[in-house]
This record gives C-alpha cells, structure tokens and sequence, in this order.
C-alpha cells in the first residue's frame, strides 16, 4: 500500500522547506533547478520533510511545488514535469495534472531514469517456442522483472518441484 502523498505544509515550516531546496539545486540549461541530493531510481529528487513530528520523505519536485506554489488540492492529482527533467525542482516547470494525463504526457521510452539505458518491452517471441502470446510478467526473487512464456514457466515450476520433493 503507498503511503498518502504530502499535500500541504504547515505555515512555519514552508521557508525551511524554501531554504532547504535552494541549498540543494543548481540552476542549469532551460532554467532548470537541477537536484544535487539524493535521487531514487527513476531520477526523481528525494527530500525529507518532517510533519507533525514524523519525517517523511517525498519528491523534491512535490515539496518545491507546495513551498513555492500553495498546497495541492488533491492527494490523486501528479505534477508533471514540462520540461520532461525528472531531477528539475523548478515551479515554473510544472503543472498539476491527473495521472491520465501525466502517462499520455510522458516519455515511456527509458524507463531506467539516470542510468539512459532505454527500456525495450517484452519480447515479440520466446526462443524456444514460436509464439508471440502468452507471455506474463514475473519479479524473480533477486529483484529483476523478467519475461517468460506460460510452457516455460510451467516447465521450469515442474523441473523445480521434482529437485525439492521430499522422500519421506
């Protein structure tokens, strides 16, 4: 379960939070306010922020809008990035927009944020039968997210099985 985003600050805290992302940004190409702390794996700045005694951590791009802009009226609504830098804290740069919206705005093509390696979808066929459908999405155990076809998988669940039946 995701936690519920930040929304709002509390009315004291809103400078620090200024003075915080200033200290944190340098401005760039395009007026960017490019993150300098700490980055998550999609490329997106990451701060923490303490409310009501808790800290949380949160976008930095999400704690710049509320300090510069006001509080987000809905925990659904996303801001987008226009200037398609997911590391840019600038204001200017942004707009509030439904998730809808942000998935037809958005580039989908790297999928892998710092790293600029592009992400290549599933595969059109399985090397070892010739087919394109069937396929479903499995998360290994190690992490990675692999494809595989339904004949494969079953095949490699039986060998599986046969290796660990106990022999009472």
């Amino acid at each position: 379960m995701k936690p519920t985003p930040i929304t709002d600050f509390p009315e004291n805290y809103v400078d620090s939070v200024r003075a915080r992302i200033a200290a944190r940004t340098i401005a760039a190409e395009g007026d960017c306010w490019e993150w300098q702390g700490v980055r998550d794996r999609y490329g997106y700045g990451k701060i923490t922020v303490t409310i009501n005694g808790k800290k949380r951590q949160t976008g930095a791009h999400r704690a710049s809008w509320i300090a510069h802009r006001g509080p987000i009226p809905s925990p659904s609504l996303q801001i987008d990035h226009l200037c398609r830098v997911r590391h840019c804290a600038n204001p200017a740069h942004m707009e509030l927009v439904t998730n809808r919206v942000n998935s037809l705005r958005g580039d989908h093509s790297n999928k892998a944020g710092r790293s600029g390696r592009k992400y290549p979808g599933p595969p059109q066929s399985c090397p070892t039968h010739a087919r394109s459908n069937g396929y479903v999405y499995t998360n290994q155990r190690n992490g990675y997210s692999v494809w595989i076809c339904r004949p494969c998988r079953r095949r490699r669940t039986n060998e599986w099985r046969a290796r660990n039946r106990r022999t009472d």
